[in-house]
């Protein structure tokens, strides 16, 4: 019974890390809201993450908005060991605003930090990305210069 729990949990991590790579192109699994992964034939997107159907583009959000913070949080870190696509993986995690991914949030810049996540990180509006964003800045020799355009991403805001 563990074992499938733990099987269970393995596959929505790595189905949902997935859906969180924009390098894949087209979304290969769809979460469903009980936390099944729906087969290709039932995609709820099926176009390329350079989504241009708001509509379609909301439920997928949706879904992802949906899953466990542990799995997501799991899935999100996954999703980031390539590099071609992390920015877009950590403002996808931004956008949906789960409270639980914070600490994958905070581990993805530590590993993998880079001048434009921190940008992000420093105009979504999450307290605890902002203050990580200003240390890593400054311990990288980056200095922050406030403007009132605000960033691309908000926490929380699709």
């Amino acid at each position: 019974m563990v074992m499938d729990e733990v099987r269970d949990v393995a596959n929505r991590i790595a189905a949902l890390s997935r859906l969180l790579k924009p390098a894949i192109g087209r979304m290969t699994f769809v979460l469903s809201a009980d936390g099944r992964v729906l087969p290709p034939d039932n995609h709820v997107i099926e176009q390329p993450i350079g989504w241009t159907d708001a509509d379609r583009a909301r439920r997928l959000y949706v879904e992802l908005g949906r899953e466990d913070p542990v799995v997501f949080s799991q899935a999100l870190l996954v999703a980031a060991l390539e590099p071609e696509g992390r920015r877009k993986v950590a403002q996808t995690a931004i956008k949906l605003g789960i409270s639980g991914s914070l600490n994958a949030l905070l581990t993805l810049l530590d590993r993998y930090g880079s001048r434009e996540i921190a940008e992000d990180y420093l105009n979504c509006g999450a307290g605890p990305l902002q203050e990580a964003a200003h240390a890593w800045c400054r311990d990288h020799g980056f200095v922050v210069d406030y403007y009132r355009s605000g960033g691309k991403v908000g926490w929380g805001t699709f």
